[in-house]
């Protein structure tokens, strides 16, 4: 930052009245660096809608951080390695500890346990030539271990369908989709390391609708908030993809971090990080995907990611009203409009949106409760007008539950009673 936009900074915040102590170790601890490679034109396999136009948008955010960022798009193997090699040889030139760090976006593959990032060039006859045309991912990681830079962040949008899937594979090699796990050899690195993959090893992501996939949506959403670990960070990109994907899409990490580290250390007050806020629409955004739902395990998985979410309270009550749903359609099947057995020690008649207690057995459990005249209106939290056989249904719960929940109404009053 030039001292002309640190002085012009200062004036501004001055003129809101706020002290801000001007602490920024983005720019000032180490030198940082990015490579970032978005594949989308493919000369033999399908194309790729959202690669390019991802690395364009993470370029921006990286730059904003301190980066000093290589864009690099369509590459051929052939400019993938020169990519490879020329951003090992800019850390090595460093004369401050480094940090690198590489991204990846387009078509990739694992061949027996080995992930590879496919060139746009990449061609082949049979599955067998997979390492001779593409770029193997543990070879990257090296490339940047031997660098020398101090901490290595790895991203890799890679996980797509198989794009090979009519290709021969006479020598029957493993051959699987998505990506493998990287080498123990950078997980146990004495370097800090990180490897994160746009969903699970092994599995698929998605390349987006819009103009961006989920995972690289979700890392611009998140990877500039202030006071934020990359772990932390991470931990927040996969929660949003997983929300974004309805669940198909778990975004993945490794690391073998020696300490935290953080894309945006700042001394802006937490209540203006703009962490708070992002938590609040994601909280929004995934309950209203979920707020028409009769199913209990989307409010109990909203719980899971959300437990003092601004929804919790309606979540709890929706998961309790699907459970009587649910126990009173399981009444009425058992029940039908079948009667209360006569040794039942409560008898009832059914008046518009109520029962009214016809009669109460002396010296059982409901006659210290229940007295004639009184009017159930509802039963368990189920209002009466809603169960087509409430009497049954009443039996139902206290024969299975051992206590029914009333809700009665005497005379001017109504009362909560619990009948054991």
């Amino acid at each position: 930052m030039s001292l002309l936009r640190v002085i012009s900074f200062v004036k501004l915040i001055s003129c809101l009245g706020v002290i801000w102590l001007l602490t920024n170790i983005n720019t000032a601890a180490a030198e940082r660096f990015a490579l970032l490679i978005g594949n989308s034109d493919y000369s033999s396999v399908p194309d790729l809608q959202n690669p390019r136009n991802d690395v364009l948008a993470l370029e921006a955010h990286l730059e904003d951080l301190g980066f000093k960022v290589t864009t690099l798009t369509d590459l051929t193997k052939s400019k993938f390695e020169d990519g490879i090699i020329g951003f090992s040889s800019q850390i090595r030139a460093s004369e401050e500890p480094a940090t690198a760090l590489f991204f990846f976006a387009g078509h990739g593959i694992s061949f027996e346990n080995e992930s590879y990032l496919l060139p746009v060039d990449a061609r082949l006859s049979d599955r067998s030539q997979i390492p001779f045309v593409s770029i193997e991912a543990n070879m990257v990681f090296d490339q940047l271990r031997r660098a020398g830079a101090e901490v290595v962040l790895v991203f890799l949008d890679a996980c797509r369908d198989d794009p090979f899937l009519d290709v021969p594979n006479a020598s029957r090699s493993a051959v699987t989709r998505g990506l493998a796990k990287p080498s123990s050899n950078f997980r146990n690195s004495t370097q800090g390391f990180l490897v994160a993959y746009a969903t699970e090893p092994g599995d698929v992501a998605d390349d987006g609708q819009g103009q961006h996939s989920p995972f690289v949506e979700a890392l611009m959403n998140n990877i500039a908030l202030p006071n934020t670990s990359i772990v932390d960070v991470m931990a927040r990109v996969r929660k949003e993809v997983l929300i974004k994907t309805n669940e198909r899409q778990r975004p993945w990490e490794s690391s073998s971090l020696l300490e935290p580290f953080y894309m945006n250390r700042t001394a802006v007050p937490a209540a203006d990080d703009g962490l708070v806020r992002r938590t609040v629409e994601l909280d929004k955004e995934a309950f209203e995907r979920i707020r028409q739902s009769q199913n209990i395990s989307d409010f109990e998985r909203y719980l899971g990611m959300f437990p003092d979410g601004l929804y919790r309270s309606i979540a709890r009550e929706k998961i309790e009203d699907l459970k009587t749903a649910r126990e009173t359609k399981a009444a009425v099947a058992e029940f039908g409009q079948r009667p209360p057995s006569s040794d039942f020690p409560v008898s009832f008649r059914k008046s518009g949106m109520s029962l009214i207690v016809e009669d109460v057995k002396p010296s059982t459990p409901f006659s210290s409760y229940l007295f004639k005249r009184d009017m159930v209106r509802s039963i368990n939290g189920t209002a009466v007008a809603d169960i087509p056989s409430p009497e049954g249904f009443l039996l139902q719960q206290y024969n299975q539950r051992g206590q029914v929940v009333l809700i009665v109404q005497r005379g001017r009053s109504q009362n909560r009673v619990i009948v054991k």
